[in-house]
């Protein structure tokens, strides 16, 4: 007759299961890789967001590198500081630094509901807009970020890899998505496009949750999102292609640069001429008759477009009544 356990065997081996099925959990949460017990509870595999909170970045740009506008407002990044510049007049004031924190140039700025946010190439630091301007840290050690309804989305390593991670606007509640490796990603209006590892390009929308895999040419020079789907420049020719198809439509040709706005894009010529079009390629429309610098920056908003040029000045002209002039010119040295 076989003997049952003893109660301390029995506990043993119940303990023995429930660290077979611990391992199980999170041999499946990381994807079959290592077992990392510190990223057991801090993965989402399916993140989420509400329409509500969206509405915000629909509206305004969320980052740049250079010029932002909110309302008649223009935030002007000079490398050292944010100069906010009211477009109507030549007031001008400082927004905000990262000076006490950081001896790095700010290379990106985002807002988001009151917040500001600088990077300086490794961390971003948060600000609040008419508070006491003290930068805090909200992410640590990220290559990239992007800030998209209640959520700031980073690119950070990994052990020896880079992986998406999002927290709060206010930098906490940190975790990992997907649990992938991801080389690229941008992020709007609820839509995030992630750089596989294998060379794809993965589409997930945080309000529906569907998902699905692109592959997109690997000589792509320009990358961005809109509502509707992903825009591309190849070889001077702008592309579109819907997120839930595989087809892609030509929008423009002879592009040397572009940028998604709220309602329209703006394109920069190979000639330097600046033209608006609508987001499938109609109504294209020259902003004037200046011409800029092929390396020159764009920014647009929903009434105002800008370029930023390889000397730092900045240029704007209103989408209706076009006038191009200098919004911010740098300080020369003495």
């Amino acid at each position: 007759m076989k003997q049952s356990p003893t109660p301390s065997k029995r506990s043993y081996l119940l303990l023995l299961l429930v660290v077979l099925a611990v391992a199980f959990g999170v041999y499946s949460l990381t994807g079959g890789r290592l077992l990392d017990f510190g990223l057991l509870g801090r993965t989402e595999k399916r993140p989420s967001d509400l329409d509500a909170n969206l509405t915000y970045g629909l509206k305004y740009i969320p980052s740049s590198a250079h010029a932002l506008e909110r309302d008649g407002i223009v935030l002007i990044n000079t490398g050292s500081q944010v100069v906010a510049r009211e477009l109507s007049s030549d007031i001008k004031v400082e927004a905000g630094d990262i000076a006490e924190k950081s001896s790095r140039p700010i290379v990106r700025m985002a807002e988001s509901v009151g917040y500001l946010y600088l990077y300086d190439g490794e961390t971003v630091y948060r600000l609040q807009i008419g508070g006491d301007g003290k930068p805090h840290t909200a992410v640590k050690s990220c290559r990239k970020f992007e800030v998209m309804g209640d959520y700031i989305y980073s690119l950070q390593e990994y052990r020896g890899s880079t992986r998406l991670y999002r927290c709060s606007l206010v930098g906490s509640y940190e975790k990992q998505l997907f649990g992938a490796d991801v080389l690229d990603f941008w992020a709007y209006g609820g839509n995030l496009l992630t750089l596989e590892s294998n060379g794809n390009y993965r589409w997930y929308h945080v309000v529906t949750q569907n998902s699905l895999e692109h592959t997109l040419p690997k000589a792509l020079s320009g990358l961005a999102l809109d509502s509707e789907g992903i825009l591309y420049l190849l070889d001077g020719t702008l592309k579109k292609r819907p997120y839930l198809e595989q087809d892609d439509s030509v929008l423009a040709e002879d592009i040397q640069s572009f940028i998604s706005g709220p309602t329209m894009l703006a394109l920069l010529k190979e000639d330097g001429s600046v033209w608006l079009c609508q987001p499938d390629g109609t109504e294209l429309t020259r902003l004037g008759d200046m011409t800029f610098e092929a390396s020159a920056a764009l920014d647009l908003s929903e009434t105002a477009a800008f370029v930023t040029q390889p000397d730092g000045s900045v240029w704007s002209t209103p989408l209706e009544n076009v006038k191009w002039s200098m919004v911010y010119t740098p300080s020369v040295p003495s």
